[in-house]
């Protein structure tokens, strides 16, 4: 790093030298005092220009090339001064010849006024010689003086934490220009507070400058501490202001939402305001655009409440969070000794009669929003399904269905004629859900089938109807494990992924069957039975597979991720040519196979029973 305090001196160095050569010959006092101003001058501009070319690539170099251009420099101006004084001293011959001669002409008459004039002349002469006199020595005194203080400027730069000038440090325009990008208001406010610190004992600076530097990297010089010092007294710069407002405004957002309090748009403009009000920003508005670009940049959405849970339960989640990793961490010691396709979870599900979704595209701004069903009793009436779903990503066995029956119980005439589904296995209660006699009967007809004598792992939740290892006595090689109460959603794989996505595919095929008005009754017995094979059977494909084993994996049951996966809507209900598949329909498509990706109509999906 160039000294810039060396520069100065050589330079001063060079103009006394150049002085000294000069003063051999007699030279007028008003040019002395000319020639020091202009040389003056340059010493200030070569100063100046020196500050200004650490901002750039253009340096001054302390080697001897570098001296000798600036010896070489000043030698050319010399050389202009004297060629001025030259044409200066000309000037005054032709002056002096102009007035010889006009003095012949005059005649002897005038000698005696002229030499009157030259006794005026040569006390005017002596006086300013006197003036002169005066002058230098003036000169004389005030050259000691600026030694002495350029003497103390010198040892205070030999000082080892005062040795570079924060004007001549190294300093990147493009870091000046950015400051405020590169530090914070916190990191700004401990900068000027570590740098203003004072010792109490003897009043004088705390920290020296490299010991700043030491804490505080990222500051090249004393400049910023300036810089710092005007942002704080702002309070930050606009952009600052908004970052502040945005933090607070989420972490209040985070807080409210970890104890699963209710938030809305307008919470988020109180929480924004009383920010604003707190760092002084007279000019946010927290509009609703604001708000907008809020909710894009967390990823925030209007979401339905699912479930409702008291502050008790709140009180109680990092018990139920123990409990869960707890049960996970048995489990996964129980892994080793089972085949992945043995390793069980299964799960009950209730879905109603006619499903129905709880939202649509409607008008902005309207009063009310009325959805259209065919029985208001069967949308609050419900039917049960079973699946068992298995550790390797497929399900297991048949889907367990059990329906709703008016008597608890259907007549002989009724199962024979029953639409008859290779994989549902049917029964019926007057609730429609299942009780410890029907768990027995899905032992016998369902589990016991799908793994014959293998030796098999279970999980289950806690529904007594199912929990009694009497139900499971003659399967001998089976083991059952109990997920803990309320821990379900976080660790019972069908309730992860499987059971909403079956849900979704249902729910599609009766908003479709509604929409274009297609004579079907869905919530009759067959057709229950019918969806319900046809849908289980899409889930059941490979293609389904990575989800299935997401649901382990998010559980917390397997360590490696199975990657990227499609699910129901990307893969069933995304599809790009908006035409049947089968020749001469022009039926408005429903579906799109999952096993031979071909699109499929209502009346070719479900009427035909397309199934694999």
């Amino acid at each position: 790093m160039i000294n810039p305090h060396r520069v100065v001196e050589l330079l001063s160095n060079l103009v006394s030298e150049r002085l000294s050569i000069n003063n051999h010959c007699a030279v007028n006092s008003a040019r002395d005092e000319e020639v020091a101003k202009r040389l003056y001058d340059h010493v200030e501009s070569i100063i100046d220009s020196t500050h200004y070319s650490f901002e750039t690539e253009d340096t001054i170099d302390f080697n001897d090339n570098s001296s000798g251009e600036q010896y070489g420099k000043y030698d050319e101006e010399e050389d202009g001064e004297d060629e001025e004084e030259e044409e200066d001293g000309e000037d005054e011959e032709e002056e002096e010849d102009g007035e010889d001669e006009e003095e012949e002409e005059d005649g002897e008459d005038e000698e005696d006024g002229e030499d009157e004039e030259e006794e005026e002349d040569g006390e005017d002469e002596e006086d300013g010689e006197d003036a002169e006199e005066e002058e230098d020595g003036e000169e004389e005194e005030g050259g000691e003086d600026k030694e002495d203080e350029y003497e103390q400027q010198q040892q205070q730069t030999n000082n080892d934490d005062e040795q570079f000038d924060e004007i001549f440090m190294d300093v990147d325009e493009d870091q000046q220009q950015n400051l405020l990008h590169q530090f914070s208001i916190q990191y700004m406010k401990k900068a000027v507070d570590f740098y203003d610190a004072v010792n109490e004992k003897t009043g004088k600076k705390q920290h020296s400058w490299k010991s700043f530097q030491h804490h505080f990297h990222k500051v090249k010089n004393r400049s910023y501490i300036g810089r710092f010092r005007t942002y704080l007294e702002n309070n930050g710069t606009k952009q600052q202001k908004l970052d502040e407002i945005d933090q607070y405004t989420y972490k209040k957002f985070e807080k409210a939402r970890g104890d699963f309090l209710i938030v809305h748009d307008t919470d988020l403009k109180k929480w924004s305001l009383q920010k604003a009000r707190e760092i002084h920003d007279t000019t946010f508005r927290a509009s609703d655009n604001w708000v907008l670009n809020f909710k894009r940049r967390h990823t925030l959405c209007s979401r339905k409440i699912t479930k409702l849970i008291t502050k008790r339960e709140v009180l109680d989640a990092d018990t139920i969070s123990n409990s869960a990793n707890n049960f996970v961490s048995k489990v996964k010691k129980l892994l080793p000794h089972y085949r992945q396709s043995n390793v069980l979870n299964t799960d009950q599900s209730g879905l109603e009669i006619e499903m129905v979704g709880n939202r649509t595209l409607s008008f902005k701004g309207e009063k009310a929003t009325f959805g259209k069903v065919r029985s208001v009793y069967n949308t609050s009436h419900s039917y049960t399904v079973q699946f068992i779903i298995s550790l390797s990503g497929e399900p297991t066995g048949t889907c367990y269905l059990c329906l709703k029956e008016k008597d608890g119980h259907m007549s002989d005439n009724i199962k024979k004629n029953l639409f008859q589904a290779f994989n549902v296995t049917a029964t019926c209660s007057k609730s429609g859900k299942l009780s410890s006699s029907l768990v027995k009967y899905w032992i016998q007809k369902v589990l016991k089938p799908a793994v014959g004598n293998e030796k098999v792992l279970l999980l289950l939740d806690t529904w007594g109807g199912q929990t009694d290892e009497q139900l499971y006595s003659k399967m001998k090689h089976l083991r059952l494990e109990i997920i803990p109460k309320k821990t379900t959603a976080m660790v019972q794989p069908l309730d992860i992924t499987f059971n909403r996505q079956y849900k979704h595919l249902v729910r599609t095929v009766y908003d479709h069957v509604r929409l274009y008005d297609i004579d079907c009754n869905l919530s009759q017995r067959d057709n229950i039975i019918k969806l319900t094979s046809l849908c289980y059977n899409q889930m059941c494909s490979k293609k389904f597979t990575p989800m299935h084993q997401y649901s382990w994996y998010n559980g917390g049951y397997l360590s490696k991720s199975p990657g990227s996966f499609q699910n129901v809507e990307e893969l069933c209900f995304r599809f790009q040519d908006y035409s049947c598949n089968k020749k001469q329909c022009n039926n408005i498509p429903l579906i799109q196979c999952s096993f031979c990706e071909k699109v499929l109509c209502f009346y070719h999906f479900f009427v035909l029973y397309h199934v694999h």
